[in-house]
Order: C-alpha cells, then structure tokens, then sequence
C-alpha cells in the first residue's frame, strides 16, 4: 500500500523581468501527486528477536491521476529559496 505525498508549490511567475522585491507575482501550481513506497531490505534479527535491523529503500512514483490537471513530472518552474533569500536581504540591511 503506497503513501500518497501531495505538493503545492509557489512560484515566481515572472522570473525573467523580476526587478525587485516588490514586484514579485508568485502563482499556485499543483497539486503534483507521488506515491511512495517502501520496501525493506537486509533484514536482521538481534538481542534473541527482541530488535529488529533493515534498510529501507523508498521510491517515489509521480501520480499523473490524481494531480492536477495538465501537470507533469517534467514540469519546470522558478520558485524562491527563502531561507536563502531572508540571509541575502540581511546583509544587504547590515550593508546600508
């Protein structure tokens, strides 16, 4: 039975003529649906099978399905790295 993971992303619809902050237009795209599943592998009993030791390996398969409508895997798109921004605009404050 597969994990169902959904993702909304926010993204910065125009990238290529953004001059500032203030002008940025951000879009909702998604919402992009994967199904995970997990299967365990090396499996190893110890301390008389009181614990248990695996490797898991997951794989994640995109969800044409149930994402929304005319969205791809492929899809490529711009979106704001924020932890990345917020240090960027500090020391811009800390340079002025």
């Amino acid at each position: 039975m597969p994990i169902t993971m959904k993702y909304n992303f926010f993204i910065v619809n125009n990238s290529e003529t953004l001059k500032s902050l203030d002008d940025i237009v951000l879009v909702e795209k998604g919402p992009y649906v994967y199904n995970e599943y997990r299967n365990k592998q090396n499996i190893t009993y110890e301390d008389n099978d009181n614990r248990v030791s695996y490797r898991e390996n997951k794989t994640y398969v995109f969800n044409k399905e149930l994402s929304g409508k005319g969205l791809d895997e492929n899809d490529e798109f711009d979106f704001i790295n924020f932890p990345n921004l917020v240090y960027f605009v500090k020391i811009i404050e800390l340079n002025k």
